[in-house]
């Protein structure tokens, strides 16, 4: 644990050297926020409606969705694939600490560097559109975030842990990234809602695990989820994280049989 601390307290100070970086970050959370914040108030004065949302809804969603993506984010994490790639991961399986927990420590120490910055940019974009000051949250919203938060954020670093670890079999895993690229923001409820798109769809999509890392948490803390749906919720997150614990476990066990050390 104290390593675990340390390690955690050491990336906090490495990440405060890349200023540059939380500049790009700022930009990278501000342009796409404020174009659909911006959009949506054009589309309400112009008497349309997106589905059932209402405007002040639907901004509070695109809020709590991009913050939810930059935290609950998945894709491949460049530390693994580069000890895997590089032979990196032979001084790691030598000491005395789990390699998954080591990287999980700093995969989200970083995003919570990071989000304490997309929080602010978020909500000031948010603000300035709106004209709101407060988002009207209920307390029984918040606590049923903080609880789906406790399955999605090890869920969403074992998806990515998991598509790593693809390393092991694969000479480049770039195309994962770029194919991510493409699906994940519609996927994910990052453009749109899921419940605008057709029925159909809209329930494959609502069950896939990508549907858990903005769609529903952005759903919860604008209190559309009653207590008996939110528990359905989280059966279904906690099937989805057993799963991916097992595809893990597959991927960790068969990966380093192939894995030669070597560079």
């Amino acid at each position: 644990m104290n390593y675990y601390l340390a390690l955690g307290l050491q990336t906090v100070k490495e990440a405060k050297a890349y200023r540059l970086n939380f500049i790009l970050s700022f930009l990278v959370i501000l342009i796409p926020l404020a174009g659909q914040l911006l959009l949506s108030k054009f589309i309400y004065a112009r008497g349309f409606q997106l589905g059932s949302w209402q405007l002040n809804q639907l901004l509070a969603y695109y809020l709590i969705a991009i913050i939810s993506s930059e935290f609950f984010s998945i894709g491949t994490w460049w530390d693994i694939v580069n000890d895997i790639r590089y032979g990196g991961l032979n001084s790691h399986l030598l000491k005395p600490y789990s390699y998954f927990w080591h990287n999980f420590t700093v995969y989200y120490t970083l995003r919570v560097v990071s989000i304490s910055f997309a929080i602010i940019v978020a909500y000031l974009a948010y603000v300035i559109v709106s004209g709101n000051l407060f988002l009207q949250l209920q307390l029984a919203s918040l606590v049923q975030f903080l609880l789906l938060a406790l399955i999605i954020a090890p869920l969403s670093f074992l998806i990515t842990y998991g598509l790593s670890l693809l390393t092991f079999f694969f000479t480049d895993i770039g195309f994962i990234m770029k194919l991510l690229g493409i699906l994940l923001p519609f996927a994910s409820g990052n453009i749109l809602p899921l419940d605008v798109f057709p029925y159909k769809i809209k329930e494959i999509l609502i069950r896939l695990p990508s549907a858990y890392l903005v769609y529903h948490p952005s759903c919860i803390m604008s209190g559309m989820y009653t207590w008996n749906e939110f528990i359905r919720l989280i059966i279904e997150a906690l099937l989805w994280l057993l799963i991916f614990i097992f595809i893990v476990w597959r991927l960790w066990s068969e990966g380093k049989k192939s894995y030669e050390g070597i560079g």
